[in-house]
């Protein structure tokens, strides 16, 4: 898969992840986190796809620091003291609506 993915060029990547604590995305998956890594270096901008209740977990394996995206995406508001961190590093934080 990685070496697959290191022949790649695109855009954008969207990138979801089960969890964010601080600063820092983490998943349980070591393979998982290998892919998304190369999909992320084969790409020219990289968004980070979380549900809000995902912030303040931890996983075992670091996916990547929150800095490393270009934007992050939720459904949800995250806590205060998550969203003050993310505005403090200058990330972009987009709340996804519901249409209906």
């Amino acid at each position: 898969t990685e070496s697959a993915l290191a022949g790649l060029h695109a855009d954008l990547a969207f990138i979801s992840t089960p969890a964010v604590a601080g600063l820092r995305a983490f998943h349980m998956d070591d393979n998982a986190v290998r892919a998304k890594r190369a999909m992320m270096h084969a790409a020219e901008r990289s968004v980070l796809l979380v549900n809000h209740a995902r912030f303040g977990r931890s996983a075992l394996h670091a996916l990547a620091d929150l800095t490393e995206f270009d934007a992050i995406i939720t459904d949800a508001p995250p806590a205060p003291e998550d969203r003050a961190a993310i505005d403090r590093a200058g990330i972009a934080l987009t709340i996804a609506k519901d249409p209906a």
